[in-house]
């Protein structure tokens, strides 16, 4: 991005910076509300529950601040389950910011995970035959009225002051947890704490490796061939090129579907890569995808897109391989990315 161009002593640098931070809650913000509505692009995989947690204790001791302690009670050697690590990070991070304000200064934030006894099982009638994972937060804050309970998890709800809070954080857990075909409860008193308990379902299978640390992105001298980018929009369409360019590729660019076609028609031979919006005039970015494949089988595609990807593979055509990358995306996304795409020709 822009701050990455210029040095903190620059006179547009705070203002920038301040750009970059209100485009990343606005990101945010489209997640959280994707999440509740259970439309969020998910990559689930096996996981260890206790392991995960305490991987994340660092980074949620800096969001809620040294004034609250944090207690990690795992209670079961191993807790596997299914389920994207960003999700569980999304509801840890939700229940612990929403504990911090609760407490609004010293207090405690107890993070639990056990396996939830078979004979507790009658208590959640509609809890399926099978094993469960609970995972418990409580806090010693303020509390909730019976009242306040009733609609916490709505969206928008908020007892913050305006500008505060986006009224979604809980509304994204709840979301999450019914995406995850799991349950949760809250139990709350006032003036002593609330307890958020979650049930995840367990898996038999055994959790996966943690994903192998990324290496250099490609630079010009081994990125293979010409990336044809397609965006009708001019400013995401120039920002692109501009952080393409920046990697080292070789970039020809299209504002339209139309031009599209016509660039691929004289750079046929050149062109291995197709990065393109997907709702646009004329065609969208499957059909525009489809006829350049027909006429270059081995052209790798890359949607970039506001809608989820679950999306774009109803949308009909015949294209079915493609990858994919959310709108707004960093540059270190689309870095990873093309690697990733670049990896496998």
């Amino acid at each position: 991005n822009a701050c990455d161009q210029l040095s903190p002593e620059h006179p547009a640098y705070p203002a920038l910076q301040e750009i970059l931070l209100t485009a990343k809650r606005s990101a945010e913000l489209t997640r959280q509300l994707l999440a509740f509505a259970r439309k969020q692009e998910i990559h689930p995989r096996v996981l260890e529950l206790n392991e995960t947690i305490k991987g994340l204790l660092s980074m949620i001791s800096r969001l809620i601040g040294e004034q609250i302690r944090i207690q990690y009670l795992p209670q079961e050697a191993e807790l596997p389950i299914y389920m994207d690590p960003s999700q569980l990070n999304q509801i840890l991070v939700n229940l612990a910011v929403n504990a911090r304000d609760a407490i609004g200064g010293p207090g405690t934030l107890t993070i639990e995970t056990s396996r939830l006894p078979q004979e507790y099982t009658r208590l959640y009638m509609q809890l399926p035959p099978g094993d469960w994972a609970q995972l418990r937060v409580t806090d010693n804050g303020c509390g909730m009225s019976p009242d306040l309970i009733a609609h916490v998890f709505e969206p928008f709800f908020t007892t913050k002051e305006q500008g505060k809070g986006t009224g979604l954080g809980l509304a994204t857990v709840w979301g999450i947890v019914k995406q995850n075909n799991g349950f949760i409860k809250v139990e709350s008193t006032v003036g002593r704490g609330t307890t958020f308990t979650i049930l995840l379902s367990l898996t038999s299978e055994m959790p996966e490796p943690m994903p192998a640390e990324l290496s250099p992105v490609p630079s010009a001298g081994n990125a293979t061939g010409t990336i044809l980018l397609v965006e009708d929009e001019p400013t995401i369409l120039k920002l692109t090129q501009r952080i393409l360019a920046g990697l080292g590729h070789r970039v020809l660019i299209a504002n339209s579907p139309l031009k599209a076609l016509d660039i691929a028609s004289e750079h046929a031979s050149e062109i291995s890569l197709l990065i393109t919006d997907v709702i646009m005039p004329d065609l969208n970015g499957h059909e525009l995808a489809s006829r350049l494949l027909a006429k270059n089988p081995a052209l790798q595609v890359l949607f970039i897109s506001g809608y989820p990807a679950d999306y774009l593979k109803s949308i009909d055509g015949p294209v079915s391989n493609f990858s994919y990358l959310s709108k707004p995306f960093t540059r270190a996304a689309l870095a990873a990315k093309l690697q990733d795409i670049l990896s496998q020709t």
